[in-house]
């Protein structure tokens, strides 16, 4: 490879990093951040690795899970959430909606009575 596509790759990464590093509370990664990471992983070990090993293992026939599929699942973990965590940080959405919706009963009710009271 070139200097200029290693140069660019490594701004590209920096840039990943110094996006990610003040809005990312969870740690989450990127799909241009894990691209990335294959690419540098995929010169490691020489090229001939394919992307979509689970892809391909499914195609075969094989379910069991090996090491090199277990290690990728812990690179890039999924957070799971409860329906309780969620009621629990968005309940203000839930009181929003009950106001609004109040708000919209009151002004139907006010329109359908300015429409009676006010002569024609």
């Amino acid at each position: 490879m070139t200097n200029k596509s290693n140069k660019s790759r490594a701004d590209r990464e920096r840039a990943a990093k110094m996006r990610t590093a003040y809005t990312n509370p969870y740690k989450t990664v990127s799909s241009a951040r894990r691209r990335i990471q294959q690419e540098v992983q995929e010169e490691r070990d020489g090229g001939d690795v394919p992307r979509r090993r689970s892809v391909e293992r499914r195609s075969r026939g094989e379910n069991d899970l090996h090491a090199d599929l277990i290690t990728e699942a812990l690179r890039n973990p999924t957070k799971t959430v409860t329906e309780g965590e969620l009621r629990e940080q968005y309940s203000h959405v839930l009181t929003d909606l009950r106001s609004m919706g109040v708000l919209a009963a009151g002004l139907v009710v006010v329109l359908v009575t300015l429409s009676v009271v006010l002569p024609k």
